[in-house]
């Protein structure tokens, strides 16, 4: 298994083990192959698994989750560390003090160097990857927002198109985390997807 692996999609594997069976709540630091990584699952009704992006983490989900867990989901997040919004002027306050919180923990900023180290995939694991995207059969739904910053706009179209069962839905004046930025319109677009 490819180190990108090993530190990304161990836990996401763990997540979806977590959640193949009703369990009780659940929060708490779970073993991988290259540290451990926090995971919390809580709620009642159909799984959501909300994994982040390179740099994010669990806060990133904040102000969905609870918000998911009242509409009927048992939700699952894990954690790392980052930030990307796409306009600075929706970052509040309580926003800076959950990331502040990260940062401050021992050893954090040194894990999340190691990290992002980890997740740089070779031009090999990129193009296998998105060779599979033809075999996703899955409903797909992206959620785009036309300020982020760190993914081009263009690549959102190419990517519903590479994708046989996806919408993409532009999210205008987002950035890169508009669950974030503008949590209403997110849960707009992911309830009717999440609850057909």
């Amino acid at each position: 298994m490819v180190q990108w692996s090993a530190c990304f999609l161990v836990p996401a594997l763990a997540l979806v083990a977590a959640c193949a069976v009703p369990s009780p709540d659940l929060e708490a630091r779970l073993p991988t192959p290259t540290g451990s990584v926090f995971v919390r699952s809580m709620g009642r009704g159909p799984d959501v698994v909300l994994l982040h992006g390179l740099g994010d983490s669990s806060i990133g989900w904040r102000k969905l989750e609870p918000r998911l867990r009242e509409a009927g989901f048992r939700v699952t997040v894990w954690d790392a560390l980052g930030m990307n919004f796409g306009d600075p002027r929706r970052i509040t306050d309580e926003d800076v003090q959950a990331y502040v919180g990260e940062i401050e923990r021992q050893g954090s900023l040194r894990g999340f160097i190691e990290q992002q180290l980890l997740l740089m995939p070779t031009p090999e694991e990129i193009a296998r990857w998105t060779g599979a995207y033809p075999t996703i059969a899955v409903p797909v739904l992206l959620l785009w927002g036309t300020r982020d910053r760190i993914l081009p706009r263009a690549q959102g179209p190419r990517l519903a198109a590479a994708l046989p069962n996806a919408r993409l839905v532009e999210l205008e004046g987002l950035g890169h985390t508009p669950q974030l930025e503008a949590p209403d319109v997110v849960l707009a677009h992911l309830l009717p997807f999440l609850i057909p």
